[in-house]
């Protein structure tokens, strides 16, 4: 079976061809496989969280890229299958939001963090703003370089039993 969606933006966003579903992986041997870095992105943002993954993969880092367009409908899911989605023990996760950061906490945990918005009233052609709030493949990587050199590969580096107040106080 194949997935198929048609979504409509106002928004001159790149044409998205294939998304692999878990079905899919889980019919490749990879549902299981661990990813080093979890991208997670709404629905504008998916195209740049593909983007950003391809530069991390041609650098060997295995990654995962989950379209969460609606969070009640995905905390409406059955924990084992949540978990499948967005792995506990992968904690290195990075959403990407082209608006507020507020709410993503859940999704990407205490060691994740968010690529968003947390000022607005920027005016400018949207390939402007977005360059300037920093939604290009190239920040996104580099955000994703970033977390991974604070946690490690999979989220299990060095810094994986700081208490949350320590790493914020030392500002990683």
């Amino acid at each position: 079976m194949t997935a198929t969606i048609a979504q409509g933006s106002q928004q001159d966003l790149p044409a998205i061809s294939t998304v692999r579903t878990l079905a899919e992986d889980r019919a490749a041997g990879e549902a299981g496989t661990r990813a080093d870095l979890v991208r997670i992105a709404g629905g504008s943002e998916v195209w740049l969280a593909l983007a950003a993954r391809d530069l991390l993969e041609a650098e060997g880092m295995a990654t995962r890229v989950v379209s969460m367009p609606c969070w009640e409908l995905f905390s409406q899911q059955e924990q084992a299958d949540r978990d499948e989605v967005l792995p506990p023990e992968s904690r290195a996760r990075l959403a990407v939001e082209a608006a507020s950061t507020f709410g993503w906490g859940e999704w990407v945990g205490d060691a994740g963090e968010v690529v968003g918005v947390e000022r607005f009233g920027a005016s400018a052609p949207g390939e402007e703003v977005l360059e300037h709030y920093g939604f290009t493949a190239d920040n996104v990587a580099k955000r994703a370089r970033a977390l991974l050199g604070r946690l490690g590969r999979g989220g299990q580096g060095p810094l994986a039993d700081l208490p949350a107040e320590r790493r914020r106080a030392q500002g990683v």
